[in-house]
């Protein structure tokens, strides 16, 4: 992860008040699993791969596709996408 720009909370805290907002809200979830929510929702509602790893912060696009998920919708509607009769080369 890239470094946080000057004048920010560390990420720790950052981390342990959204981890108690949502055990507050009864939600058994993490700071860290908001950031594969967010990833996944972006790429899933289409949103470039590259553009998720800068909003993500991530030095490596490699990082970013270990923090989304491409669900079975995505998969099944390009399949269907592809043409079959397509010359191949």
């Amino acid at each position: 992860m890239r470094p946080a720009p000057a004048n920010t909370s560390n990420s720790k805290s950052v981390s342990q008040i959204i981890g108690k907002a949502m055990r507050r809200a009864g939600l058994q979830r993490t700071a860290h699993r908001l950031r594969h929510w967010y990833g996944t929702t972006l790429l899933d509602d289409g949103a470039d791969l590259r553009v998720v790893q800068e909003l993500l912060r991530h030095a490596s696009l490699s990082t970013t596709q270990i923090y989304t998920k491409v669900p079975d919708g995505r998969r099944r509607t390009a399949v269907k996408a592809l043409d079959p009769w397509r010359a191949i080369a």
